[in-house]
């Protein structure tokens, strides 16, 4: 997780932007530019994770376009609640990115469940052969699911998919406003993403979080940290 700790800085903040592909190096910049000016004079700030060359997964809804997105990290709640009250002034004054989508969650982090050691060996190739893929999931449990989804996932993440060819780690968030959970899920490659859901367990987990909860799920290709 590069110096990213979520154990130091568990409350997140996210922001997003859709662009079209051919700008989107400079979409970004504006959109880590502008949030980070904001983020890093201010108390509690624990730092930033950046993610582009993002794509919603499933059937292209705009394929010429790319998705960014930010997770912002602050040590308390009170921070980060702080933290978005100033976003959103700052939008409504023109002092941001224009493209710039605030989430209205604060999210808690939970847990990062890594990959088994047994698979040491085969994710040593991320580092030298293939692209990174890291997916961001969004989810919206059946009312009063959220504690039986965040459970389930958690448990079946260190149970089962840790020992997946290619799976580098999960790291969980709950929205205290909200019954809405997080997943930032790091895999070796898409490719090994892709090749998980011929695992029938996995597969199995897959359909009962589309039947219990509403979401999303986005895969983006590269990742840059932003120090507090």
């Amino acid at each position: 997780m590069d110096s990213i700790d979520f154990d130091e800085a568990p409350f997140v903040i996210m922001v997003n932007a859709d662009t079209a592909r051919g700008a989107a190096e400079g979409e970004w910049t504006a959109l880590a530019t502008s949030a980070g000016a904001l983020a890093r004079p201010r108390q509690g700030y624990g730092g930033a994770i950046w993610l582009t060359q993002g794509r919603v997964l499933g059937p292209p809804s705009a394929p010429d376009s790319e998705l960014l997105l930010g997770l912002l990290l602050w040590r308390s709640s009170s921070d980060a609640e702080s933290f978005a009250a100033e976003l959103r002034r700052a939008q409504l004054d023109s002092e941001l990115h224009d493209g710039l989508i605030l989430d209205d969650g604060v999210y808690q982090f939970s847990t990062t469940v890594t990959a088994s050691p047994d698979s040491g060996k085969r994710l040593d190739s991320m580092r030298t052969q293939s692209e990174p893929a890291h997916e961001i999931i969004t989810m919206t449990p059946v009312s009063g699911k959220q504690e039986w989804i965040g459970e389930y996932n958690e448990s079946e993440t260190r149970d089962h998919i840790r020992h997946l060819d290619g799976f580098v780690s999960t790291s969980f968030f709950r929205d205290l406003r909200s019954d809405r959970i997080i997943e930032y899920v790091q895999w070796r490659s898409a490719d090994d993403l892709t090749a998980a859901f011929d695992d029938e367990r996995f597969a199995e987990h897959m359909s009962v979080n589309s039947h219990y909860s509403e979401g999303e799920a986005r895969l983006f290709g590269e990742r840059s940290t932003g120090e507090a």
